[in-house]
């Protein structure tokens, strides 16, 4: 019986502050423990076209990690599924670590993670406990819920007297995703760019027939900046909730679509009558255009089909790897 494989998948942008704090200290010590612990460990980093020397200091740091950059920012659903693609088809990885460079692992966290998915078979999908940088103390991530106007919301309470709870959707943060299940249900619906390709990958594994989970005795922590393309962040938050629901739930997306017109015919009444637009109107502009946009888009998704891109299409040519390392430690 060989090895079981993990692949660390990190996209980074711009990451150079995090690098230099030591974030990515945090992974190489999480997967050492792995490695003592007798599995083959792959780091593979995804690069969105970073202004700053992103790349340069983790080529400088961290010369065993396979690092894999594209000329221009892809988003995060594309760059988490080519990072996915490549160590699958180089190294036949049987487990998926999937971060987001703002965030790292506690102590132990990628190993309780994986011995957690080893022994259910039904596990898909395994966030951590993630807390809030700078306060430890507060939770940023227990899971998802849905509120009724179809926003999701991260949970921030939970019974401690418990190790793990069955979730319906989660964060992907030091999550980890079994190479299994995505070979069943593909990978991220690149559609969504940013923001509920998570939730729309764990739906899919639940009408697979696989589980969703956050392991609370495994912990990382995020950094989340909340002032950072808060804009960008409204957009697509906006302009997705229409389309996942539209994949997930007719019915629900029958009332939210309802509710999305009349906001959209408010926001244009408004925009009708004002001679320009000033800073006050931004982010009342950003969920019209939102809106907009989100309209537009599901009127064309009638007359097309769609299919999540496979774990096992890998277009080579398409990225450069800049480092190609048989293993990340040995």
């Amino acid at each position: 019986m060989r090895d079981i494989h993990i692949s660390i998948i990190i996209p980074t942008f711009n990451s150079a502050t995090y690098i230099k704090r030591g974030f990515f200290d945090k992974y190489i010590k999480n997967c050492k423990k792995l490695i003592r612990n007798r599995y083959r460990v792959s780091f593979i980093v995804f690069d969105n076209a970073s202004g700053d020397n992103t790349r340069d200091l983790i080529v400088s740091k961290y010369p065993n990690i396979d690092l894999i950059y594209s000329f221009y920012n892809l988003g995060y659903a594309k760059a988490v599924n080519y990072a996915i693609q490549y160590s699958f088809h180089k190294y036949n990885s049987d487990f998926f670590i999937v971060s987001d460079h703002d965030a790292y692992p506690g102590n132990g966290c990628f190993y309780k993670i994986i011995k957690f998915m080893e022994n259910d078979p039904k596990a898909a999908f395994v966030q951590p406990l993630v807390k809030q940088l700078p306060n430890k103390k507060k939770i940023y991530s227990a899971g998802h819920t849905y509120l009724s106007n179809g926003n999701c919301v991260t949970i921030k309470n939970y019974n401690k007297s418990l190790e793990f709870v069955e979730i319906l959707s989660g964060s992907i943060l030091c999550t980890g995703i079994k190479a299994k299940a995505l070979l069943k249900t593909g990978l991220l619906d690149e559609r969504f760019y940013i923001y509920f390709e998570s939730n729309d990958i764990c739906f899919r594994f639940r009408k697979a027939g696989f589980k969703n989970y956050c392991l609370l005795k495994a912990t990382a922590y995020h950094e989340r900046d909340l002032d950072r393309n808060t804009l960008i962040q409204k957009f697509f938050i906006k302009r997705n909730k229409l389309l996942f629901w539209y994949k997930h739930d007719k019915k629900k997306f029958k009332k939210f679509l309802d509710l999305a017109k009349r906001e959209f015919k408010e926001f244009e009444k408004y925009f009708n009558k004002v001679d320009y637009i000033t800073t006050q109107d931004e982010v009342n502009l950003v969920k019209y255009l939102a809106l907009k946009e989100s309209l537009c888009y599901l009127s064309e998704l009638k007359h097309s089909k769609y299919k999540e891109p496979s774990l096992k299409d890998f277009a080579k040519f398409n990225q450069i790897v800049y480092n190609d390392k048989k293993v990340f430690i040995s």
